[in-house]
């Protein structure tokens, strides 16, 4: 039989104080056949008011029913004398208003059928979310509850609140503080993937609805931990200790759950048919009218189709007769012409031409031939010392060698001079044989003479890459670079300032220059020459180094040779 509803709220507490009293004897805990009406407790907690619940006929209950721990009284058995004796093992004891205490037969439920509710899965689903954002969801549980599990669709951080305005003031917490005790949380969990987003809640928790008016809702926040925007399912198991319904416990569960996540993208499939061809394109610029027969094609501009007929950039000069050689006349670019060998004595003759090495009639101090037996004291070396076999630098024959096995490392090693005032510019002819990739060897400007510190640029031709120029910091660390020609194993490298700008060149024969500028980011104080290696070895050679106090130097001069 239920309670009358006339009870005022300190009879209801003496009732079950009573009941409470008496579940707590040692006597309740005899294990005897037979089972009256059961006393559910979560994990040996003290029962409460909303934990009695009815056998099924016979006396015993079904599994699904009895979680975690049953305690039972035995029937027909004498107890304290205020309690009286049951007479059947369906009984169970109740108070009256007025303070009586009797065995009484348990309610019986409504058309879904009789005795306690078992086990249920409430499913919600929350608006797409995203990373630590939360949503709010308001689910039908029951009047109280015990939560047995809950599984998740994404990784996230699961609230249940007993009313909607303790779910409100516990908005501001995050996910690693503790909540304040009796604020109304009455459980939360992180559920994670691939393989924990199922949480099964040990010991159960106790839900209870404490909303003015008693109900059945959970107030459930969400807090998606995961990245990406959708919505995430909930699926909460829950076994219900309380549920007021006039038409009886709640029915069969209902369908199945949410789909699990997606499986993996299939393989794809085999390509489509070509499609048909697509109409014809507008008309280009195409090639400019007018030339004449000889003329080539050349690009005026960086704008595209901006093109027009010139005359080829070098051509024979007129006239020359048979014997005489075509020479260069002056240091000009493509300032040639037909000279005559001169014949001498006994058939011998004379030849003149141009060569870029000729030493210069009036040499820099700062130049070196490099025609002694060691390096000249002028030059302050980085990272400099020879450590054979690894590193090995010397000078021999009028050549500056170095050669580097495996372990160069990042390092840059250089020898620098101090740069004067204005505009310069220096000039190497060098060798690199490479082998493998990432070595180099060329020109360098700098802020400073000293290892690791300073700021450098590097004008190299560098394995694998071709010409380049090189940030470089502290004679280790690389930085920006610019591409500018092919790797050749002979070169010619040339870096001049004029004002403040300046301008880096290579060319293959010291005669015709491929230049380009480049800002280096600072203003150096020393130049000088460098080489780099981090590959399994590189040996180099410079012919010389040469200095011309003006941003538009002369280079070498007119040779003449006798012939035989």
């Amino acid at each position: 039989m239920r309670l009358p509803a006339s009870l005022t709220l300190d009879e209801i507490r003496a009732s079950f104080s009573d009941l409470w009293a008496y579940l707590e004897k040692p006597t309740s805990s005899t294990k005897e056949p037979g089972f009256p009406g059961l006393v559910v407790r979560a994990n040996g907690s003290v029962p409460s008011a909303k934990t009695v619940a009815a056998p099924t006929e016979g006396g015993a209950a079904a599994a699904s029913q009895v979680p975690n721990k049953v305690e039972r009284v035995e029937a027909s058995k004498a107890y304290e004398p205020y309690l009286g004796t049951p007479v059947s093992k369906k009984q169970m004891l109740v108070s009256t208003p007025g303070g009586v205490r009797s065995w009484e037969d348990p309610p019986v439920g409504g058309p879904g059928g009789a005795g306690a509710m078992g086990r249920i899965h409430v499913l919600g689903t929350t608006a797409p979310i995203g990373f630590y954002e939360t949503a709010i969801l308001d689910l039908e549980f029951a009047e109280s509850c015990d939560l047995v599990s809950v599984t998740a669709s994404v990784d996230c951080w699961i609230r249940v609140y007993s009313t909607a305005s303790a779910r409100t003031a516990d908005a501001i917490r995050i996910l690693t503080a503790d909540p304040i005790p009796g604020t109304g949380i009455m459980g939360e969990v992180y559920p994670y993937g691939p393989d924990n987003l199922t949480i099964s809640w040990s010991p159960a928790p106790l839900f209870n609805n404490e909303d003015a008016v008693l109900g059945k809702t959970a107030y459930i926040a969400v807090t998606r931990m995961a990245s990406g925007v959708s919505v995430i399912d909930l699926d909460f198991e829950i076994l219900p200790q309380e549920y007021v319904d006039a038409g009886g416990p709640m029915g069969p569960a209902g369908p199945r759950g949410f789909d699990g996540p997606a499986g993996p993208t299939g393989a794809t499939g085999p390509a489509g048919p070509t499609g048909a061809t697509g109409p014809t394109g507008p008309a280009g610029a195409g090639v400019p009218v007018g030339g004449t027969p000889g003329q080539l094609l050349a690009k005026v501009s960086a704008t595209d189709y901006d093109d027009e007929w010139i005359d080829p950039p070098v051509s024979l000069p007129a006239g020359g007769t048979t014997g005489q050689s075509l020479v260069k006349l002056s240091n000009t670019d493509l300032d040639v012409g037909w000279q005559t060998v001169s014949g001498g004595s006994g058939g011998g003759g004379t030849w003149t031409f141009f060569d870029p090495d000729l030493d210069p009639a009036s040499p820099s101090t700062l130049d070196d031939e490099f025609n002694g037996s060691s390096l000249d004291a002028k030059w302050t070396g980085v990272n400099w010392t020879s450590s054979s076999p690894l590193h090995t630098y010397q000078v021999v024959a009028g050549k500056l060698y170095s050669k580097m096995a495996t372990g160069g490392g990042s390092t840059f090693r250089a020898i620098l001079q101090a740069i004067p005032a204005g505009d310069f510019a220096i000039v190497t002819k060098a060798y690199c044989g490479h082998v493998g990739n990432y070595s180099a060897n060329g020109l360098i400007l700098s802020t400073t003479n000293t290892a690791g510190t300073g700021s450098q640029y590097v004008w190299q031709n560098f394995s694998g890459y071709g010409f380049m120029g090189r940030a470089v910091t502290n004679f280790n660390t690389d930085g920006s670079l610019v591409n500018s020609g092919p790797n050749l194993d002979n070169y010619y490298l040339r870096i001049r300032r004029s004002g403040t700008t300046y301008y880096f060149a290579w060319s293959t024969d010291g005669v015709l220059w491929t230049e380009q500028t480049i800002a280096p980011g600072f203003t150096p104080s020393y130049f000088g020459i460098h080489i780099y290696v981090n590959s399994p070895e590189m040996s180099s050679s410079w012919e010389y180094f040469r200095y011309y106090a003006t941003a538009t130097p002369t280079l070498g001069g007119t040779r003449t040779v006798l012939t035989a």
